[in-house]
């Protein structure tokens, strides 16, 4: 099955989702918990199967996770123990071990990883790393060559995770 190639349109949704998730999940480390919309209690906010409140508590829409070839993300913002790390706070591909892992220096958002967790002994994939600096988050305009690196290599995961389920 052919792929669609991503649009300049695609690279600057997914550079607002990483900055606003970099964003959110640094503010919570300010506040020391998660920012929870209206009196939603849950556990775990995950932005694709949260109700409109969440989207609408945060200013931001649904499209915001969608992306071409069926690639949609959940968005974690953790509150258990592990609180502002990558066991806590990441975003994954719907339905699939694709991840894009953060990692953290004092609570704050330093990086990605773009990877597909291990599971059973797998040989571990590929994984691509950017810096928040590189992926210029706070640009505008033509999202640069580290966001697209990033951004395309979540989507090579992708397939490759589909082909192993075929």
């Amino acid at each position: 099955m052919a792929q669609d190639k991503p649009t300049t349109e695609d690279y600057g949704r997914f550079r607002e989702m990483l900055a606003f998730f970099t964003t959110q999940a640094d503010k919570n480390a300010d506040l020391g918990r998660v920012e929870q919309p209206a009196d939603d209690a849950k556990e775990l906010l995950q932005v694709e199967q949260a109700n409109a409140e969440f989207f609408k508590h945060y200013g931001i829409k649904r499209e915001l996770v969608k992306y071409p070839n069926e690639m949609n993300y959940h968005i974690t913002f953790g509150t258990d123990e592990h609180f502002g790390t990558p066991e806590s706070t990441y975003l994954n591909v719907a339905d699939t071990r694709v991840m894009l892992v953060p990692s953290f220096e004092n609570g704050h958002i330093t990086g990605f990883q773009s990877t597909i967790v291990a599971e059973n002994g797998d040989k571990p994939a590929t994984s691509r790393y950017a810096t928040v600096h590189d992926l210029k988050l706070d640009a505008e305009g033509e999202p640069d060559a580290a966001l697209k690196e990033l951004f395309d290599h979540q989507e090579e995961l992708l397939a490759t995770v589909r082909e192993l389920q075929a």
